[in-house]
């Protein structure tokens, strides 16, 4: 497969993700702590930092013995490293939220809906919520498992169409 040209100047300008990653950590704590949040070894660590400064044509560290110090470049780096990470993980949040994952939205009449939740009440209800508009629509987590014993349940052959929308 052949790459466009705009695509490999872009990657081009990306530092390595693990050398991202150890200037944040090592900025924020120190070069041992930073090691032992990313679970590598300080040397590891310094490598990174080096690789970051070879991408960087400068020192990102002051380095005295064993105690570093964020150089004015470093310095400008960091909180926007900083930030990205922290962004970064907000996406992951976002995506691995638990109201989230496992949620089935279905479009259903309110009767059909009714007859489901007189049919579930012997079993714990599910997380039932609606939506305002033109259609009515039900949403609830289910596992695959109980989708089919629904199915079976309620003596139905599909499930209405999905809206990805409504969770």
């Amino acid at each position: 497969m052949t790459r466009r040209k705009s695509e490999t100047a872009l990657e081009s300008r990306i530092p390595p993700l693990n050398a991202l990653k150890a200037f944040e950590a090592a900025g924020r704590l120190n070069i041992t702590r930073a090691a032992e949040e990313l679970s590598v070894t300080p040397g590891a660590i310094s490598q990174q930092i080096r690789i970051l400064e070879q991408h960087a044509g400068a020192p990102l560290f002051h380095r005295e013995g064993r105690q570093i110090a964020l150089t004015d470049l470093g310095a400008e780096l960091y909180p926007l490293l900083r930030d990205g990470f922290d962004h970064l993980k907000r996406a992951g949040d976002l995506l691995y939220r638990p109201d989230r994952r496992h949620a089935l939205a279905v479009s259903v009449p309110p009767s059909f809906a009714a007859k489901w939740r007189r049919a579930s009440r012997a079993s714990p209800p599910p997380i039932l919520r609606s939506k305002c508009g033109c259609q009515p629509i039900c949403a609830w987590r289910m596992s695959a498992a109980a989708v089919s014993m629904w199915r079976f349940a309620m003596d139905v052959a599909t499930i209405p169409a999905f809206d990805r929308n409504v969770c």
